[in-house]
């Protein structure tokens, strides 16, 4: 395939700084572009410009576009829309409106004038991509949906179709094909591939027992489970009602957790399970009691999931207590591989690490990294008006309003009501040692912003992290010179807590990174996707893709920034690549000191348990005068 410079392909390879003018910021980090408008996309007859759509980022660093774009000729007429990939030496095709569609019949292209025509989703390590796209067979009549599926696309531009409409169905009756309804579908960067869709008889006919859970790798499904399969771990007569309910999750293995309807004897129950490759294990149902919480039970249905490469799983839902507050509340759960669930939070049971006049109101899982952290987003609560850290409490009407030490606000009512978004706060949670680190949350400042701008607020559920300690987050902006048109950042912050601003709408951004391309960032064109979001734009190389909108000059693109510049080596404190006197310095004023405490070092706590004591001390020692690895 023909590869096009569509623009610089090469890092420019300089490191962040932010200069702050008299009422402006530039912000500048290691960029690339995948795609930018009024540039001709090559392998199109006649031309197309790229006017923009949605991107996503590969395991290995190559970028995938998922595009619309119009012919000069037609610009108001015929919107094509396409997907393609640039992996830093161009712009390939992958394929466009009325291209061929592989895996259907002869005259039926893929579909145009439908926004989410190609849904980029995930990478995997041979820089292949699996997307969703739609189909027809009659391409002057593209208001009515006709056909699709999912595909696979590898960086040379081939395509195979891996679960289209009408094709065979492994596992299935004899006869049965893909029908259609796509939804769901996960993967990882090994090629394991777990998806929903429903499925069509022989005859052409379709009922409830079409629905059906199909898991396998990026060459090929078959089904897991459908509609009418014994449900494991019910009682006899008990049957899988609704395959999926809404999400899968998968690791790099494909090992599963499954969130599922289940017809039982209870009713229609929602229940959570877990394959490890040895065939599915009930690990939640509504109704089951809490395992290590006495008169606790699981409630209404279960929010996320994750499990890692190790196995290990965490999840959010809704827990009641009968003889307890009026209402459901919201809990963290986790288990190591083949044990029961344990409770890590639940409103308004105490977190041990916060005393007893703190609980903590989670708001769900919004990651698990194989190196056991957790992050969640959700607030503190507390009982008593002193909560002995320093900080005060008033009770005001409606609640409790307390003022922590770190800035942050949060408010209780009556019973442990519910905190409003206002106090919504991101954590990180090092699951072998249960130790909170505050990662985002009201009243915080950071560098790089104009002197008196802080946070207000952070959104929910938008939130990204990787594998290696960094977390991508979404915040609204108060202050000095804060309108609507320049209130929203995205933050990086590592496994430490150590924060920059990556980039503010209103600012500044130079693309060269030599000053020739300064160029005025006008909004994000998404918002970072939720942990339901079928959409990976951040990967373990460090390698965040944004759509973008520009005003001074107005453009629109898709841009690659490399975050590794942030990534902390534990016993290097001071961040200059080499462990030596001035770190061990660090870590010693610090000794044997915790959270709250004179003199507590959030970085001199190398293993994250809350405590600077001798195992942080052998991290620097035994790297000590070399380059910190």
């Amino acid at each position: 395939m023909r590869q096009t410079a569509i623009c610089a392909a090469a890092w420019s390879l300089i490191l962040f700084s932010a200069v702050a003018a008299a009422d402006e910021t530039i912000y500048r980090w290691p960029v690339r572009c995948l795609l930018e408008t009024f540039t001709p996309i090559p392998d199109t007859d006649p031309p197309l410009h790229y006017s923009a759509d949605r991107s996503s980022m590969g395991p290995d660093g190559t970028g995938f576009v998922s595009f619309a774009a119009q012919e000069d000729a037609l610009p108001n007429e015929l919107v094509y829309h396409g997907l393609g990939c640039n992996a830093g030496a161009g712009f390939v095709m992958l394929g466009n409106t009325l291209d061929d569609a592989v895996g259907m019949p002869d005259g039926w292209v893929f579909y145009r004038g439908v926004a989410d025509l190609w849904r980029t989703r995930f990478g995997f390590d041979d820089g292949s991509v699996l997307f969703t796209a739609t189909t027809t067979d009659d391409p002057d009549d593209f208001d009515v949906w006709k056909g699709g599926g999912l595909f696979v696309a590898s960086p040379d531009g081939n395509l195979h179709a891996l679960a289209v409409t009408g094709q065979p169905v492994v596992g299935g009756e004899p006869g049965e094909t893909f029908k259609g309804n796509y939804d769901f579908e996960v993967a990882s960067p090994a090629g394991h591939v777990a998806t929903y869709a429903n499925t069509r008889y022989a005859d052409g006919t379709s009922d409830d027992h079409n629905e059906a859970l199909f898991r396998g790798t990026k060459d090929g499904l078959e089904v897991y489970w459908r509609t009418g399969h014994d449900a494991p771990g019910f009682p006899d007569g008990s049957l899988i009602e609704d395959p999926v309910l809404n999400w899968i999750s998968m690791n790099t293995w494909g090992d599963l957790v499954v969130n599922c309807i289940v017809a039982s004897p209870w009713g229609d129950v929602s229940a959570l399970y877990v394959e490890h490759g040895s065939g599915a294990v009930l690990l939640a149902r509504r109704g089951m009691w809490v395992p290590d919480m006495p008169g606790w039970f699981f409630d209404t249905s279960f929010d996320y999931s994750w499990i890692n490469d190790s196995g290990l799983i965490a999840i959010s839902g809704l827990a009641r207590n009968p003889g307890g507050p009026p209402w459901w509340s919201k809990g963290v759960w986790i288990a190591e591989p083949g044990e029961d669930l344990r409770t890590l939070f639940l409103l308004p049971v105490p977190v041990p690490i916060f005393g007893a006049a703190a609980s903590f109101d989670s708001r769900g899982v919004v990651h698990l990294d194989n190196k056991g952290c957790l992050i969640t987003g959700g607030s503190l609560l507390y009982e008593e008006h002193q909560t002995g850290d320093g900080a005060t409490a008033s009770t005001q009407a409606g609640g409790t309003s307390h003022s922590s030490t770190d800035g942050a606000q949060y408010v209780d009512g009556p019973a442990y009501g519910r905190p409003s978004a206002a106090e919504y706060t991101y954590w990180r949670v090092n699951l072998e040692t249960e130790h909170l680190l505050p990662l985002a949350h009201p009243g915080q400042r950071y560098p790089g912003l104009p002197h008196g701008v802080k946070t207000l607020g952070v959104y929910a559920d938008a939130a990204l992290t990787n594998n290696n300690g960094l977390a991508i987050i979404q915040v609204e902006l108060e202050g000095p010179g804060v309108t609507k048109h320049n209130d929203e950042a995205l933050v990086v912050t590592n496994l430490y807590g150590e924060s920059r601003v990556l980039l503010r709408e209103g600012s500044q951004i130079d693309l060269s990174g030599d000053g020739s391309d300064i160029r005025t960032f006008d909004r994000f064109r998404h918002d970072i996707p939720s942990t339901s979001d079928e959409v990976v734009i951040f990967n373990d190389r460090n390698e965040l893709v944004l759509d973008l909108e520009f005003s001074e000059p107005w453009s629109l693109g898709a841009w690659v920034f490399d975050l590794s510049e942030m990534v902390a080596c534990g016993p290097d404190l001071n961040n200059d690549g080499y462990v030596d006197q001035h770190d061990l310095g660090l870590l010693l004023a610090a000794y044997g000191t915790t959270p709250g405490e004179a003199h507590w070092s959030q970085r001199a706590d190398i293993n994250l348990d809350g405590v600077v004591d001798q195992a942080d001390l052998q991290e620097v020692l035994v790297q000590y005068e070399q380059a910190c690895q």
